[in-house]
């Protein structure tokens, strides 16, 4: 009953069925399917993934978000923070409580790319017909010959902007090959190949550049151990190119010529200037715009800026701890060919082919706090629990990561990312 009632607390927060249907605001429905969804999943308490370290380390983010606030003496902001944050914090949470195996994390995709497809269809008929006017965006653009007027297709909620969607079904498309079955013809067209073409045109209509490179990205990371790494990025950069040339971008280019990418840009350099006034918990959680009348278009940015030096540790430790536990369980199923690990393994690259390309138009998008994000790093640590909760007597577990050389690593990590934005922040000025 818990995971169930997970995934109708999901499917209330993606399709945002409060915006769509105003008058249910007052029934407070998210509150309450939170409040039944963590008593539910108090029956299972046992099975939820104590030994893994990431509830811990969100732990520790949450509380970054907190002082983040306080540290500027603001002890309100950290209450209201807090409750921002909660939602991505529920799905988290909610989702290693309640979703204790691979069928469940199969149910949860195939609930995802549903809402995508959702969203695909709803806003493309709004696109053509004209119908809610909300789901349609028009917006005043750099093309080629001059400026424009280019209608981009969006969702609702924390997905209202197109950049957002597109980020959205890029990360659900993955998932969509779960569901293909070798010699099943009608099976694969219902379920793989037409929404494939739907998630594409809806990638289509949000004119998305970020979409674009996140395509190739992921795509060369898909094919590299199946191809190898040469033969990925010539079909990844084949596959851009006609991406490009079918007008995906709307016209848009990607220099610093184009008046978004170089706000962009100086939004990161704002990022940079906030770091050095505030460097241990930074100017507060939301309050990047109070300092910039553009929010600072890269995740990584707005979370060092944001939060500092700490909220930022916590954060890639979050994920440079996920990814860890990934390759060091895709090495285990490399040494264990058994069919009956055949399903984790093509999971594992899912999930992890999700992130990649997440976190790699993340570096163009505000996404630091997205539920989206923290839904996918639920289900690898799921992934990963669950091949600890069925491993023989006497295999190795997924190891405790070392301390010492895990702060090492995500210190490096900090200091690596905050010095590329530096770079890429000074090409505004070229």
């Amino acid at each position: 009953m818990g995971f169930a009632s997970y995934l109708i607390f999901f499917i209330f927060a993606f399709l945002q069925f409060g915006e769509m249907l105003p008058d249910l605001a007052q029934y407070r429905i998210m509150l309450w399917l939170a409040a039944i969804t963590t008593f539910l999943s108090l029956a299972n308490a046992s099975d939820f993934p104590f030994r893994m370290v990431q509830p811990w380390i969100m732990l520790g983010f949450m509380g970054s978000i907190v002082m983040s606030h306080v540290a500027n003496g603001w002890f309100g902001g950290g209450v209201m923070s807090a409750q921002d944050f909660s939602l991505s914090v529920f799905m988290f949470y909610l989702l290693l409580a309640t979703a204790h195996n691979i069928a469940r994390i199969r149910i949860l995709a195939a609930c995802m790319v549903l809402c995508g497809l959702l969203m695909c269809i709803r806003g493309a008929v709004s696109y053509h017909l004209g119908y809610w006017d909300d789901l349609v965006m028009k917006q005043t653009v750099d093309i080629v010959g001059g400026a424009g007027e280019l209608r981009r297709m969006r969702a609702l909620g924390f997905l209202k902007d197109p950049n957002d969607l597109a980020q959205y079904l890029l990360v659900i498309a993955p998932f969509l090959l779960a569901f293909w079955k070798p010699g099943s013809t009608v099976r694969n067209l219902i379920l793989v190949i037409i929404p494939s073409f739907v998630i594409v045109y809806g990638l289509f209509l949000t004119r998305s550049r970020g979409a674009i490179l996140g395509i190739g990205i992921m795509l060369l990371f898909g094919l590299r151990s199946k191809i190898g790494i040469v033969r990925a990025v010539v079909i990844s950069g084949v596959l851009l190119v006609g991406i490009l040339l079918l007008g995906f971008s709307g016209g848009r280019g990607f220099g610093t010529s184009d008046s978004s990418n170089f706000e962009r840009l100086d939004a990161w350099g704002v990022g940079l200037e906030l770091l050095k006034s505030k460097p241990l918990f930074g100017v507060g959680y939301g309050t990047f715009r109070d300092h910039n009348r553009l929010t600072a278009h890269n995740s990584y940015v707005l979370c060092f800026a944001e939060l500092g030096m700490v909220g930022y540790f916590f954060w890639l430790a979050l994920i440079f701890s996920t990814f860890a536990d990934l390759q060091w369980l895709k090495r285990r199923m490399a040494q264990l060919p058994r069919p009956r690990d055949e399903t984790l393994k093509r999971w594992l690259q899912m999930v992890e082919t999700s992130l990649v390309g997440l976190l790699t138009t993340s570096w163009f998008l505000s996404r630091t706090y997205t539920i989206t994000l923290y839904v996918l790093l639920g289900m690898a640590v799921v992934l990963v629990a669950t091949y600890d909760r069925e491993a023989p007597a006497g295999a190795p577990l997924v190891p405790s990561p070392a301390i010492i050389t895990t702060a090492l690593r995500v210190g490096l990590a900090q200091g690596v990312s905050i010095v590329l934005v530096y770079f890429m922040a000074q090409f505004r000025y070229l």
